[in-house]
């Protein structure tokens, strides 16, 4: 199995409008509500122009890491949402972060939030995929291990592992790592310990 996104006709119909709906009457919490049902979909905002023009802004969401569990791997987009599955291995997407360390919970089902057993791997979870979404790394990490949520550990495609400390600042740790990754690779290093526990002073070691 694999991730298909909604063509345009299918959101249309996801959202419930029709040609002929009075504009005055569309209520947006509802079109929201019939445009999620589809769990390919987020929806952003409905726009209503008079007299006759509604537009909605609607974002497929993303498949950006996976896990396995219980045998099976399910892939996830940023907000833990399921996006698919699968029981062979011949399937692992290998351009997505794979994630190790998760106390599952719960909900490993396609079109449902997973829950993890342990808020701060899920709070962890979420600041690392959302600061990786923002400085457009995502497909610079090869692994992610969340065990730890105080030690959080990653592993680049390069093979770097990056130990990143404790959940805060994730955003200037990241932004560390990029750029020491960078000097490295121009010095022609490929593998070793980038420590941005403290991004102001990170700590290369082989």
């Amino acid at each position: 199995m694999s991730w298909s996104a909604a063509p345009a006709a299918e959101v249309i119909r996801a959202s419930g409008i029709r040609t002929g709906d009075s504009i005055l009457s569309l209520d947006e919490e509802s079109v929201k509500s019939r445009v999620e049902s589809d769990y390919r979909l987020q929806f952003r905002y409905m726009e209503k122009n008079l007299p006759d023009q509604v537009v909605l802004s609607v974002r497929e969401r993303e498949a950006c890491c996976w896990l396995t569990y219980c045998g099976i791997m399910y892939v996830m987009d940023k907000n833990r949402m399921v996006l698919y599955e699968s029981e062979d291995p011949a399937e692992q997407p290998i351009n997505l972060v794979e994630i190790k360390g998760l106390d599952v919970r719960s909900n490993t089902v396609v079109g449902q939030y997973i829950t993890f057993g342990n808020d701060q791997q899920q709070e962890a979870f979420g600041s690392l995929f959302l600061e990786m979404k923002v400085l457009q790394c995502t497909d610079l990490i090869a692994e992610a291990d969340i065990s730890n949520p105080d030690s959080i550990l990653l592993a680049t495609r390069e093979g770097f592992t990056v130990s990143m400390g404790d959940r805060e600042e994730l955003h200037a740790k990241l932004r560390s790592m990029l750029l020491v990754r960078e000097k490295l690779l121009e010095m022609g290093e490929g593998g070793g310990t980038i420590n941005v526990a403290n991004p102001e002073t990170p700590i290369y070691t082989q």
